[in-house]
């Protein structure tokens, strides 16, 4: 493998981000925001990251929510039409707000947390090596 993914974590619970961090850290240029404000900070001053992978609920409810449809107008934008997003969340896979944000992720990946954050590291790196890219 050439090239890292650049990966933007975010997540208001640090020993996740750590997590992801380390475990990540092989396939990933791992970036981490703590709340939906750091990450939009990080989305509009740093490279754009090949994928960003969101935790549902943060320091407000459904804050994974609001940044999924801010990534998704973003992505009309030249800059971030390769953007990926995916989510994670301690919810279960059939709630309807993880559905919602299923629905507005590029990837429909869900990963539950924590067991689900164990499998993500392969599931993401294969959907970003599969994944068409707009030019």
């Amino acid at each position: 493998m050439n090239q890292k993914y650049h990966l933007l974590v975010v997540d208001d619970q640090e020993p996740i981000r750590e997590l992801v961090r380390k475990m990540y850290g092989e396939k990933f240029f791992v970036t981490t925001a703590d709340s939906l404000e750091s990450a939009v900070e990080i989305l509009n001053n740093v490279t754009v990251p090949d994928l960003v992978l969101t935790d549902l609920d943060m320091q407000q409810p459904l804050d994974g929510i609001r940044l999924l449809q801010g990534t998704n107008v973003m992505r009309e934008e030249p800059r971030y039409r390769n953007l990926e997003t995916a989510v994670m969340s301690g919810r279960d896979s059939n709630d309807p707000a993880v559905q919602q944000a299923q629905e507005l992720s590029t990837s429909n990946i869900f990963l539950k947390k924590p067991n689900g954050v164990f499998q993500g590291n392969d599931l993401l790196f294969q959907y970003l090596e599969q994944r068409p890219k707009q030019i």
